[in-house]
């Protein structure tokens, strides 16, 4: 494979890591929301 694949395919995997990890903090968040929404309730 040329390098220039590669480096894209490492790229969009990094990518795709990152998306993966910032969906995982904004689900956290979201449930911290609607846990205090609950306790208002």
């Amino acid at each position: 494979m040329p390098v220039r694949f590669v480096d894209k395919e490492e790229e969009k995997t990094l990518y795709m890591i990152q998306l993966k990890k910032d969906n995982i903090e904004l689900q956290n968040k979201v449930s911290l929301l609607q846990h205090q929404v609950n306790e208002r309730k």
